[in-house]
């Protein structure tokens, strides 16, 4: 445990947004940590119920409560409150931060490896650009190094103002035994409102996108990103979307060049030896 000396350095100097997004999650969690002061326990718990009871009629009061909680951990009131607490929880924020060090997955489906490189960007435009942000492969190794977007959120808001962008990745993997399908899928979940002006925004949307391996030999199909596809809202987003022949007619090559050798696999006889779903 460090000093409060420390922990006073450790405030006063600039955090990223993910330090204050930990401090806000212990301090909902305040109440069940025995390893926090009474005095601060105290004090914590009377903001957060403050804050409840402004938001009491909000329909999104679980965002809204996380993020008027980062707000209140920075206000003069709570100062000392705020300090205790990284006193007492930053050695787990740092164990946290080991943890999710490494923004890297490996797949392994037979012969074929695939390095799946994590990008946070909770507010990319897929309207402008490509999720895939780099594909490299080596045919004689039969490995892929994919750079593309990893689950991940941001909150961030004043005194009239807030913004939450959510993204949920999953991974869908379909592995044949002709071609191995990574069917990527991109759950967009975004709100913003502004209190002066009594302006409010909610967005909810799929982006799907797929990159066909062929085994033998080996080659990349990569396909055109689709909206909106499988899923339009959140009561649909547990709905089987494995259908092999509504994947291929869907996700449909990106470049021309792939199109003689996509019809050729489409044409195959194809036998599903493992299906399997990964969060990224």
């Amino acid at each position: 445990m460090i000093s409060l000396k420390e922990a006073v350095k450790i405030y006063n100097n600039p955090k990223p947004a993910g330090f204050w997004n930990f401090l806000a999650e212990k301090v909902l969690q305040v109440e069940k940590n025995n390893y926090v002061p009474s005095f601060v326990k105290k004090a914590l718990v009377t903001e957060i119920l403050k804050v409840k009871a402004k938001i009491i009629a909000d329909l999104f009061q679980e965002e809204k409560l996380f993020s008027k909680v980062k707000q209140v951990l920075k206000t003069k009131r709570v100062k000392y409150s705020t300090i205790y607490l990284i006193k007492y929880t930053l050695q787990e924020y740092h164990e946290k931060i080991k943890k999710k060090g490494d923004n890297e997955m490996v797949l392994r489906e037979g012969d074929v490896t695939v390095k799946i490189q994590k990008e946070l960007n909770p507010c990319f435009n897929f309207y402008y650009h490509d999720p895939f942000y780099e594909l490299k492969f080596n045919a004689k190794t039969k490995s892929i190094i994919l750079k593309t977007l990893g689950s991940c959120k941001r909150s961030e808001g004043g005194f009239t103002w807030y913004r939450n962008n959510r993204l949920y990745v999953n991974l869908e993997i379909m592995n044949y035994n002709q071609v191995l399908i990574l069917l990527f899928k991109y759950t967009v979940v975004r709100e913003s409102r502004n209190y002066y002006y009594n302006f409010t925004s909610y967005s909810f949307y799929t982006v799907v996108k797929v990159l066909y391996v062929v085994k033998d030999p080996f080659y990349l199909i990569e396909s055109r990103t689709r909206f909106r596809f499988f899923h339009d809202s959140p009561k649909s987003l547990s709905s089987n979307i494995s259908g092999l022949k509504r994947i291929f007619k869907k996700l449909t090559p990106k470049y021309e060049k792939d199109k003689p050798v996509f019809k050729t696999l489409k044409r195959k006889e194809l036998i599903l030896l493992s299906n399997k779903e990964e969060q990224i």
